[in-house]
């Protein structure tokens, strides 16, 4: 499944086939708009979850149909209705993350409930824009927005913000953070616009990663891991892969088979076998990490 500014594609690989689901304004049982953000997978009961800039849509797989929800029927462009990012946390919620806010969807009942970042400490932030929504793995909710990162624990209803301080260089490296990963240790990875930042949760400080540390690009999109601890990385020039024990990165751009040098926001994902898959501008690109292997052979001169 695939989620384009074309609309939202599937792939039957077996086959090689595809079908297209497109909007179309004379049935309202289509997808609501053709820019979709998000993709989330219910397995139980055969239906996905599709955000997209205008609207959230409920797609039953086995007819075809979509039932689209907003959070304002009346003013249906509003930003609260252009959907980014879809989560599921451990007690079932359904968070969803939008340009003016996150959100809770009662999916059984079909409407929006409260929007947490309308929190009274979090009003010096001039934008709701949420471009990513995580849960760890002591079920606190991770916020990525253009001002910043925002922890949010349920328990307490006690929301921290983290954000760059140029005086400090243990501080978030930028303010727009576009993605969330945490590793098989527990490690919290952070992407920002301007590099990689790890996060120690016992001290609050992030330690950061940059080109300067040998990362092909600046603008980090998205984070995957593979089965042997390796970090993958999605960027403005390239694709990563950085060794956490040596702090080591192994760059890739088009001549080594990319869609392109680059990628884009809110695209990647890994297959229950293992296999990757980033978004980029020009397609999409998929492998097996085991499977990129490095030439050891130095040509003679």
């Amino acid at each position: 499944w695939i989620g384009s500014n074309g609309g939202l594609d599937k792939l039957d690989r077996a086959s090689n086939r595809w079908t297209h689901y497109i909007h179309d304004l004379s049935n309202p049982l289509s997808i609501s708009n053709n820019n979709v953000m998000a993709i989330l997978d219910d397995d139980t009961r055969g239906i996905m979850w599709i955000g997209t800039w205008n609207g959230l849509n409920k797609f039953d797989k086995r007819s075809g149909m979509f039932t689209t929800y907003f959070l304002d029927s009346n003013n249906i462009f509003e930003d609260q209705n252009h959907i980014v990012s879809l989560c599921v946390d451990h007690l079932g919620t359904f968070w969803v993350g939008t340009a003016g806010g996150l959100s809770i969807f009662d999916k059984n009942e079909g409407k929006y409930a409260r929007n947490i970042l309308e929190h009274t400490s979090l009003q010096t932030l001039s934008t709701q824009y949420v471009q990513m929504v995580r849960e760890d793995r002591m079920n606190k909710l991770w916020i990525a927005t253009f001002e910043g990162l925002i922890r949010w624990d349920p328990v307490t209803d006690k929301l921290t913000c983290f954000r760059n301080n140029p005086n400090d260089s243990t501080s978030l490296c930028h303010d727009f953070v576009l993605s969330i990963y945490q590793d098989h240790e527990g490690t919290l990875w952070f992407g920002t616009k301007e590099g990689l930042n790890c996060l120690d949760l016992t001290m609050n400080k992030f330690t950061r990663y940059s080109q300067n540390d040998g990362m092909i690009g600046h603008a980090i999109y998205g984070i995957l891991e593979d089965d042997h601890g390796n970090l993958w990385l999605s960027s403005n020039k390239g694709l990563s892969k950085f060794n956490i024990r040596t702090k080591r990165f192994r760059n890739y751009d088009s001549q080594d088979g990319l869609q392109s040098d680059e990628f884009e926001q809110v695209a990647f994902c890994k297959s229950k076998t293992g296999e990757m898959f980033f978004g980029g501008i020009n397609g999409v690109t998929s492998f097996f990490p085991d499977s990129i292997v490095d030439n050891p052979m130095v040509p003679p001169i």
